[in-house]
């Protein structure tokens, strides 16, 4: 059996619904480039930060002892992330 009751199914399931829901939220952005074909429109200071806290996320996860599903949040971040650094890749304005 792989729950030892209905309380820890409840809590698996509440947890998986918060980690998709907090992908949900980041996605409009990247539907937003994609629609735009641009991504002048981004604060890159913004997404700077989000990458270090990204990169501090990922290591901590290295480092501490967690539930896979926890694991699986952390690097959602690293997807949206990398969607979007290659965005910024593929419409980049040309140089003038």
């Amino acid at each position: 059996e792989r729950f030892r009751s209905w309380y820890s199914w409840l809590v698996l399931s509440l947890a998986v619904c918060a980690q998709m829901g907090g992908f949900v939220v980041m996605t409009p952005q990247v539907f937003m480039n994609y629609r735009l074909k641009s991504v002048e429109h981004l604060p890159w200071r913004a997404l700077t930060y989000q990458a270090i806290n990204t990169f501090i996320d990922d290591v901590f996860t290295l480092c501490i002892r967690m539930p896979e599903i926890q694991k699986y949040g952390v690097f959602r971040d690293d997807i949206i992330f990398i969607i979007c650094c290659v965005q910024r890749w593929l419409y980049r304005k040309p140089s003038a």
